[in-house]
């Protein structure tokens, strides 16, 4: 019995044990709660791994954000220093900007310059113009003065020789370039005639010449050789235009005038004038309304009923002389001075009194010996 009892004892005990050990369940719920709360701790530090390991993750995520970030932040600092080269580029912008508006100043500038280019081709023009007029000018001047130097002469044009005040109702001045080297040319062709010193021969006797060239002359006159201011300043003005187109002739008829004042004061008027009027035929008379009949040309003047070259010689004694020796310069024109008429004679009557008063023209065969007998 005590033997049961204490059998029935150790089985209570062990049941009690054993229920004990039952109720660890609940302990070990407990400790599952608290091992749920140790894992929700757990779990929170799970969590909190996770979390940092997402922090981590998320860190290295970031890290690598951050190697993005370093991208970025190269980005940026590219963006900025992108930004800072739009300030650059800005500033390269500004000076870009600068230039194109600078460009645009240019271009309008251009429009301006357009007008200043247009100004400038004006001006060069203007400027090329006025040079080539110069350079026309100075080769005139120094034509000219070869020329007054090889024949001891002095030549005038434009507005030289102020103090003249021009003959018979005045004159208007040539200023042309083209028609002033054109003249001077012409003049050459009629100086270069006469013996070489012939108008030095002038010079040495105090009355030397100047040739004015000019546009027209009051009157409708061709030439004009004036001694009013005596015989120092005989001016022999020349119209040097299209409307003499006896260039040749006129000069060389108004050169005629000053021979004749020099014949006149070193030999006497009427030593010179008297043999040559007794050429002329009986009865005639110079200014008068008779003689056209014995002018060349005309029907009845032939041999020597051809007393005169043209009507103007019918006029005076002067113009006669200057006629003649107009034709006597120009070789085109001698036919009018054909041997065995008066007009011959008196172109050799001239001839004579040049070579024996000229000392440049007396022991030299000159143009118009061909004239002579």
């Amino acid at each position: 019995m005590k033997r049961l009892i204490s059998f029935l004892l150790v089985l209570i005990f062990l049941f009690s044990f054993a229920g004990c050990k039952k109720d660890e369940p609940v302990s070990t719920s407990e400790e599952v709660t608290t091992s749920v709360e140790s894992g929700s701790e757990s779990s929170a530090s799970t969590s909190a791994k996770t979390e940092e390991a997402s922090t981590t993750e998320a860190t290295e995520k970031k890290g690598i954000l951050g190697i993005f970030s370093k991208k970025d932040k190269d980005e940026t600092t590219e963006a900025s220093t992108t930004k800072g080269n739009v300030v650059t580029s800005s500033a390269a912008t500004k000076q870009s900007s600068d230039e194109t508006k600078a460009a645009g100043t240019t271009k309008s500038s251009g429009t301006t310059n357009g007008t200043t280019k247009a100004t400038t081709k004006a001006t060069t023009k203007a400027t090329t113009t006025t040079t080539k007029a110069t350079t026309a000018a100075d080769a005139n001047d120094t034509y000219r003065k070869q020329l007054e130097s090889t024949y001891n002469v002095t030549i005038c044009y434009g507005n030289e020789l102020s103090w003249y005040p021009g003959a018979y109702g005045g004159e208007t001045r040539i200023t042309d370039a083209d028609e002033i080297a054109k003249y001077l040319k012409e003049m050459e062709s009629v100086l270069k005639v006469f013996p070489t010193g012939f108008f030095k021969d002038f010079n040495n006797y105090g009355m030397p010449i100047t040739f004015l060239l000019i546009k027209s002359a009051g009157g409708n006159y061709a030439g004009i050789t004036d001694r009013t201011y005596g015989t120092d300043k005989i001016v022999v003005s020349l119209v040097a235009s299209s409307e003499n187109s006896m260039f040749f002739f006129t000069m060389s008829h108004e050169i005629m005038h000053c021979i004749d004042t020099y014949l006149y004061l070193k030999c006497g008027e009427s030593t010179i004038n008297d043999p040559y009027t007794a050429l002329n035929p009986a009865g005639f008379t110079y200014g008068g309304s008779n003689g056209s009949q014995y002018v060349y040309g005309a029907s009845t003047a032939t041999g020597e009923n051809r007393c005169f070259v043209k009507t103007n010689s019918l006029y005076n004694v002067r113009e006669d002389r200057a006629d003649v020796f107009g034709m006597m310069c120009n070789v085109y024109l001698t036919t009018a001075l054909a041997k065995g008429t008066t007009t011959f004679e008196k172109a050799d009557l001239i001839n004579s009194q040049i070579k024996a008063n000229f000392p440049s023209a007396k022991s030299v065969t000159t143009n118009w010996d061909k004239i002579s007998k």
